[in-house]
């Protein structure tokens, strides 16, 4: 009895217990060993071989499911259809960016789209990357998701990452292989590429390191990304099981048969007819006495209509991905004003993903930038600015905006005249609504382009109310 209750007692501790123990949580005392703190660091990653789990799940579901294909690829043609574009002010650092982009290997008009795809579908990307130590040129590769064995954070700031462990690489003679079968794959190490923030090194300042990673809907401390599938797997699988039942029930529904009633017929006088009359042809002709009776069947199953149902399974699960259900061939009850009201949250949705895309060209441009420089293609001080040019994520009304142009300049024009505002300030106000447009204009070149030298600055002051003296009024109406 009392090693009973032992057992049982061993057993109830056993199920309060964390499994690890953190002295430094814990305090360091021995009899604190296997516990720690409810408030103590959590752990947000799956256990490895639920990561591997997920991603074959996601996968199933890109490659049958097609509303998941069609969520997954419709973020990426909002954020990079038409292609991205790059412009350096200085024409020796677009020859050194142009050189990586048009390389065959790296060729990021053909694979980058791929890149943004795979980057929802996977949730992370992992790049290897291999740099010419001669002239820095470097070549990308690409690491599958489900190769990675972990990826390890640094312990005093969970946004650094510092390296990723990698299943089953084997190095021979600098570069890396798929271990055969036949032999023990031992894991490798990647560093993730970072500034070297060594002071007395030679690359300080710089960034350096084997690979890049770049992970998304992940919380700050898990070291994983999570698929943009992960929340809406289990409705999608629904949403796939309920169309297969009701296609099924549909194909029940539309099965019948012939009922046929012999009177005062035995068994086997029943076995002769059938042999004798099988089941007529379309446009076939029957004849029969009153001893027989044909009648056609068709099952009656209640089925109760389920457009419902699927709609609210559907919209359930293009809810969680951001998207309205007119986006997937359902117009349902909305009209083009409320249309153009519901896609305001999808743009700023696909706004945010647009940003982390460009943010991950960012890294890898001042990565090829920094690799130059430091073997002294590019030289020190050099303007290494560019700006990056992505889709625009909706498109312009340009009637509207042509409305608001004529009106706003009018406007502007009555302000300008009456001294309430400045030239320069109308010109700006008015550069603000051209930008509407697409159009990039400074508000300052237009002003000396428009005015003579020696009034542009009779008419250049402050908007503010106050500063807006009769005097300037008359030196603004002489300009004009």
């Amino acid at each position: 009895m009392a090693l009973q209750l032992k057992q049982r007692f061993k057993a109830a501790a056993t199920a309060f217990r964390e499994a690890v123990w953190y002295p430094s949580e814990a305090g360091g005392s021995p009899d604190d060993e296997g516990w720690r703190r409810l408030s103590g660091n959590l752990q947000r990653d799956l256990l490895p071989f639920a990561q591997d789990r997920l991603l074959r799940v996601v996968y199933y579901l890109y490659e049958t499911d097609p509303l998941a294909r069609r969520i997954i690829q419709m973020t990426r043609d909002y954020v990079v259809a038409e292609g991205v574009k790059y412009e350096a002010k200085d024409d020796r650092v677009q020859a050194v960016l142009d050189r990586h982009w048009k390389d065959p290997i790296n060729n990021f008009e053909l694979y980058f789209p791929q890149e943004v795809l795979e980057f929802g579908l996977w949730g992370e990307q992992c790049y290897p990357v291999y740099v010419n130590p001669v002239d820095g040129f470097v070549r990308k590769g690409y690491l599958d998701p489900a190769r990675i064995a972990a990826v390890h954070l640094d312990p005093d700031n969970a946004r650094v990452v510092r390296g990723i462990e990698v299943y089953g690489l084997g190095e021979v003679a600098g570069q890396m292989y798929d271990m055969p079968i036949s032999q023990t794959a031992v894991n490798r190490s990647l560093t993730v590429v970072s500034p070297d923030l060594n002071a007395f090194g030679q690359t300080y300042g710089f960034n350096t390191g084997e690979s890049f990673y770049f992970r998304v809907n992940n919380v700050t401390t898990a070291s994983r990304g999570r698929s943009d599938l992960v929340a809406l797997a289990d409705y999608l699988d629904l949403y796939n099981q309920f169309l297969f039942n009701r296609g099924e029930r549909a194909a029940f529904g539309n099965a019948w048969i012939w009922d046929v009633l012999v009177k005062g017929a035995d068994p086997k006088r029943l076995d002769d007819f059938l042999a004798k009359n099988p089941a007529p042809k379309p446009g076939s002709i029957r004849a029969h006495n009153e001893n027989v009776e044909w009648t056609c069947v068709a099952p009656d199953l209640k089925a109760h209509d389920a457009q419902y149902d699927a709609r609210m399974i559907k919209n359930y699960v293009l809810g969680g991905a951001g998207f309205p259900e007119h986006f997937f061939a359902e117009g349902g009850g909305a009209t083009r004003s409320t249309a153009a009201e519901m896609s305001e949250p999808v743009i700023k949705h696909l706004s945010s993903r647009q940003g982390q895309v460009k943010a991950m060209l960012q890294a890898q441009f001042e990565f090829f930038l920094d690799q130059a420089q430091m073997r002294r293609v590019l030289p020190a001080g050099i303007n290494r600015e560019y700006d990056l040019f992505f889709p625009e994520l909706s498109s312009k009304d340009l009637t509207t905006v042509g409305q608001v142009m004529l009106q706003a300049a009018q406007a502007l024009m009555i302000a300008e005249t009456q001294g309430w505002v400045t030239a320069d300030t109308a010109a700006r106000g008015f550069c603000e609504i051209a930008s509407l447009l697409g159009a990039e204009v400074e508000p300052v070149d237009q002003l000396e382009d428009a005015l003579p030298a020696d009034k542009t600055a009779a008419a250049a002051g402050d908007a503010h109310p106050t500063n807006n003296l009769p005097a300037q009024r008359r030196a603004l109406k002489a300009v004009k």
